[in-house]
């Protein structure tokens, strides 16, 4: 069973990058991370590697682990950054029987901007050295492999034997023009990323360039930080000079980098579970892009049983979000927006039932006005990585795993759509390519508690690209509604706020309340999502009955007015149906509690949320 942890590999990487970048936004230069992109974005066809392009949420259907090596040495080696001959051989036997493929710089930065397919089980093998022992000891078995690899060299190095042998620049050319290597800049020779003053790091970067490519004859935008990390300023200097893809030396997948200026690597002593972790994070988070043209067929309501599970949906429509300062109900989002439905919306920091801020978790944009809202909580966005991201805008609608180290701003949503108008963030992604996750799969990268048993909503679309959101009528565990969602004919969905905040209202009527009173609206909330249209004619007698009970959201709804008129179709006559479904109650033992498999790591923060307490006949005496 897989362990509910997004891989320790990744998270002290990820916690370090986002640190780094919160501080840099409270300093005040937020512009700068990530990094402007330029105003026009080439197509694969016309891509240029000396271009700085910025890591897209196109790249997130990979997971890309980059593996650092120093020199390759025969016996023993004398420290932790070289590797043995001995070693090295059987690392590359092993990802050879693993169908591993390495590939090159360019394929690798193609992908990372354009979202182009990378083969299987894609790696990226780095050296940094230019030694005679990798070209005597390493080469001749990456050639026999044919495997692709990049080489970053200190240029004050070349032809240096006084300490090391080490390759002149006649070797450099040599190796190059067989093929499978790619020369990159590692500096100089100093730590160009320690030295003190931004003028000298840039001077440093400069002049690496400027001698690579004076000695092997084109462009050479590739570079490694000496000193193994870098900070915002570094990654301007680095593009200032002409850079356009740069490595550093802290742990983390490549798609779930910074910027393209900032890819993290692994040491080679981890190898085996970099590259065995990204095999299962790709299929846990999923790593996946689904965009869709978005259909804005009529609004219709439909209350079914699907998988054992009794829902409210609500088909078709346009979406809008809202996202209000404070909190307010379902149906007063509705009222307000002039919408004909709406559902509860994403997550919020203070889950506390007489809580009044409206601090979301994760990014967020409203189309109502069109801000877009990063999340600045340095402890919460760690826990984030890889939830689903919802993006729509006034032609398509898209769901992208969310990377807290490069999605947490705009530009990186315009490279995938130019023209989104909404952001919001899922609690998990429940349906996948219309087949309900395992828990295990919606476990790696949800809250801990998002499988308690209570009433659970969701907002989802079909294969058509027509919107389908829904909750469940009754109390059971995400695992079952996506079950159900799935049998309902929904192609992607993601987990809204659930429990006492679960609420779908259709034509002012509440068709599902997370309140104990079935008769009343749910709690207020600070974010929800309403559709715009025109309502479809109901036909379902079932549909019609349930309306006729329904108690009203506010006011009075459009049915009703026209009922009251004496205008409008006539409703046909059924016999009125107890509504013991909606009155049912949750008691002890009614739906199996099932908890996340696997259990956290000592060192993994807490859940993100205080958890919406379960629906009882009565609220409890201390809401958390």
């Amino acid at each position: 069973m897989v362990k509910r942890i997004a891989g320790f590999l990744g998270v002290c990487a990820v916690a370090g990058a986002i640190a780094a970048a919160v501080l840099h936004y409270k300093a005040g230069d937020a512009r700068e991370l990530p990094l402007p992109i330029p105003a026009v974005v080439p197509r694969a066809s016309d891509f240029d590697i000396t271009e700085y392009q910025p890591l897209s949420a196109l790249a997130q259907t990979d997971r890309i682990p980059a593996i650092v090596y120093h020199d390759i040495v025969n016996g023993a080696p004398q420290n932790l950054t070289n590797c043995s001959v001995r070693v090295f051989k059987q690392q590359i036997a092993w990802l050879a029987a693993q169908g591993a493929h390495p590939i090159s710089l360019e394929t690798l930065q193609r992908h990372l901007v354009h979202g182009d397919t990378v083969p299987s089980g894609a790696i990226v093998l780095t050296f940094d050295c230019c030694s005679k022992s990798f070209h005597d000891l390493a080469y001749p078995i990456l050639k026999k492999n044919q495997f692709p690899f990049a080489l970053f060299v200190p240029t004050n190095n070349v032809g240096d034997s006084a300490d090391t042998p080490n390759m002149d620049w006649k070797d450099l050319s040599a190796l190059e023009a067989e093929g499978l290597a790619t020369i990159g800049s590692h500096g100089q020779s100093l730590p160009s990323s320690t030295l003190p003053d931004a003028d000298e790091r840039q001077r440093d970067m400069a002049a690496s360039r400027q001698t690579l490519e004076a000695h092997l004859a084109h462009p050479v935008p590739y570079l490694v930080y000496n000193g193994g990390t870098a900070g915002t300023s570094d990654r301007q200097t680095a593009r200032q000079v002409g850079y356009t893809l740069a490595f550093s030396d802290l742990a983390g997948y490549a798609e779930e980098s910074p910027d393209t200026l900032d890819i993290g690597r692994f040491t080679h002593g981890t190898l085996k579970r970099a590259w065995l972790d990204a095999q299962t994070r790709k299929q846990m988070a999923p790593a996946a892009v689904v965009q869709l043209p978005l259909n804005a067929a009529p609004v219709r309501l439909e209350i079914a049983d699907y998988a054992e599970v009794k829902l409210g949906l609500v088909h078709g429509g346009k979406p809008v979000t809202f996202h209000s300062k404070s909190r307010q109900s379902v149906g007063e989002f509705v009222q307000e927006a002039g919408g004909v439905a709406g559902i509860n919306g994403t997550f919020f920091a203070n889950a506390r039932l007489n809580g009044t801020d409206a601090a979301l978790i994760g990014p967020s944009q409203s189309g109502a006005d069109g801000t877009y809202e990063p999340d600045f909580a340095p402890d919460r966005l760690p826990r984030l990585v890889n939830r689903p991201l919802v993006i729509w805008g006034p032609t398509h609608i898209a769901i992208v795993p969310f990377q807290p180290a490069s999605m947490n701003a705009s530009d990186p949503i315009k490279v995938l759509m130019p023209d989104f108008t909404d952001v919001f963030m899922g609690g998990a992604w429940i349906v996948h390519n219309g087949k309900a996750r395992s828990e295990d799969e919606m476990a790696y990268c949800a809250p801990e508690d998002f499988n308690d048993p209570r009433k659970r909503a969701f907002f989802g679309f079909t294969k058509d690209g027509e919107i389908l959101f829904g909750a469940t009528i009754d109390v059971v565990t995400t695992t079952k509604m996506a079950e159900a969602a799935a049998a309902a004919g929904v192609q992607e969905a993601v987990l809204l706020d659930s429990g006492f905040s679960t609420s779908v209202i259709y034509d002012n009527k509440i068709i599902v309340t997370g309140h104990t009173d079935p008769d009343k609206p749910s709690r207020p909330i600070p974010h929800a999502i309403v559709l715009q249209g025109t309502l479809a004619p109901i036909t379902d007698p079932e549909v019609t009955t349930f309306l006729e009970t329904a108690p009203s959201a506010l006011g009075i709804s459009r049915a009703d007015l026209l009922v009251a008129d004496g205008g409008g179709p006539p409703r046909p006559r059924h016999r009125k149906r107890k509504r013991r479904s909606r009155l049912r109650r949750h008691h002890p033992g009614a739906v199996p509690t099932t908890t996340p498999s696997g259990t956290a790591p000592p060192d993994t923060p807490p859940a993100d949320t205080a958890p919406t307490p379960d629906p009882t006949p009565t609220p409890p005496a201390s809401p958390n």
